[in-house]
């Protein structure tokens, strides 16, 4: 349970890029893509201007993680 506390923001950035990929998909997965990874982009941009948090490059990483993970469960599951 401790490994799951020091890491929870970036399983929820992981959940959020996959959820938000996943849903607008049926849209259009370059849309979804970029809307995922530009949303996660934005909240680092968010973060590192405020006091005592800064960019983190590792919550970019499970963005895109999720968003590889969400198109890899649409072309193989779905």
């Amino acid at each position: 349970m401790k490994y799951l506390t020091k890491y929870k923001d970036k399983i929820y950035h992981f959940y959020v890029c996959f959820s938000i990929t996943c849903i607008l998909s049926y849209i259009s997965i370059i849309l979804a893509t970029s809307v995922a990874l530009l949303a996660g982009l934005i909240k680092e941009i968010y973060d590192d201007r405020q006091p005592n948090n800064k960019f983190d490059f590792y919550d970019l990483t499970a963005d895109v993680l999720g968003v590889v993970m969400a198109i890899f469960y649409l072309l193989t599951i779905v």
